[in-house]
């Protein structure tokens, strides 16, 4: 599993999610924990999200993909679309684990 420590470097990278229409870059461009305002006891963690940016014109319904990247392999993970940036043609997508 993923933590937020191991995810937070990732800004700036490019993750790939292979979809059934081929694998697509994903530029990371926010890590960051959800606050909740009653904290949650261990051995829960807080929700954690990474925020995408796809490349122009390339848009994938939300679902159970495979993500990977050389620090952490490849985890199947549930990817979205949250906007689309009409300026560049680029959707952005999120990423929560916890």
């Amino acid at each position: 599993m993923l933590t937020f420590e191991q995810a937070k470097p990732l800004e700036g990278e490019v993750l790939t999610v292979v979809t059934p229409a081929g694998p697509f870059p994903l530029t990371v461009e926010r890590v960051y924990v959800r606050e909740r305002q009653v904290p949650m006891p261990p051995p829960f963690k807080p929700v954690f999200y990474i925020i995408m940016r796809g490349p122009p014109g390339v848009v994938f319904p939300q679902s159970c993909y495979r993500v990977e990247h050389a620090s952490f392999g490849a985890l199947d993970l549930g990817v979205g679309p949250i906007e689309h940036d009409v300026v560049t043609d680029t959707y952005i997508y999120s990423l929560g684990i916890g």
